[in-house]
């Protein structure tokens, strides 16, 4: 009737399989936001029921007007919001216009619609914002899937890259700290180091690989006699040799 509008908004790469366990990265949606309100969505997870603010004033114009079907990694990925149970169809299904040739493949993306109402205020798309996180976070499965994607990273190829290094950087950053809190006492974090930031992939991929291996107190190294891209680990170790006037030759 010439009052549903349309709108498919691609919101990242989907990241490659992790190195410590070789599965899949895995995503979850967690809140969606509509004009700074978090929509809360009806039992099938897709239509909003209410949108509502920081303050808890809730907001019922966009209830009934508004889908939102959520994708990680293609048309076949669709997925609920947390908390819900829905099955979300294939977005060639819903999405007009598309069909076989419309992948969209390893991209995280939302598809919604929007129904005119001007009595509502509701005649087009709002502000919207996801909230979306992923399960890549050990530092050596992000830096390694940076080193080797040809599509948002340095694009290396797997053999020109040294995975004990970083399976090592990534074991290191798993390890437990003790601290004391000044309020609570002893205190352990169960992780040295976990990555769950953003990167500017307009930058150059070598400042990018650094700042990922930075972030897990390590430095980006090139083995020129094995030609292979590895990590050092900035931790304590083992001396293994000492020089002194004893096997020191000459000045």
């Amino acid at each position: 009737a010439n009052k549903t509008m349309w709108y498919c908004l691609t919101l990242a790469e989907k990241t490659g399989t992790k190195l410590s366990d070789s599965s899949a990265t895995n995503y979850t949606f967690n809140d969606v936001y509509w004009n700074q309100q978090r929509i809360v969505f009806q039992a099938d997870g897709i239509t909003a029921d209410y949108a509502v603010d920081k303050s808890g004033t809730i907001d019922r114009s966009i209830s009934g007007l508004v889908k939102v079907y959520l994708y990680a990694g293609g048309v076949a990925g669709g997925q609920a919001p947390q908390g819900y149970t829905a099955t979300i169809p294939n977005a060639t299904t819903i999405f007009p216009n598309w069909g076989a040739s419309h992948t969209m493949q390893d991209l995280v993306f939302a598809i919604v619609s929007v129904d005119y109402n001007r009595e509502k205020n509701v005649t087009g798309i709002g502000n919207m914002l996801f909230e979306v996180t992923s399960d890549m976070k050990k530092p050596g499965d992000v830096l390694y899937d940076y080193l080797k994607s040809n599509v948002y990273g340095a694009g290396i190829p797997v053999d020109e890259i040294n995975t004990a290094s970083i399976a090592a950087m990534n074991a290191y950053s798993a390890e437990t700290v003790a601290y004391n809190d000044e309020g609570t006492g002893a205190q352990t974090l169960p992780n040295r180091y976990q990555i769950n930031g953003l990167i500017d992939t307009d930058e150059d991929v070598l400042k990018n690989a650094e700042q990922i291996a930075s972030a897990a107190a390590t430095w980006i190294s090139y083995d020129t006699h094995e030609g292979t891209w590895g990590v050092i680990v900035n931790k304590a170790e083992t001396s293994v040799a000492s020089f002194s006037d004893d096997n020191i030759l000459g000045n």
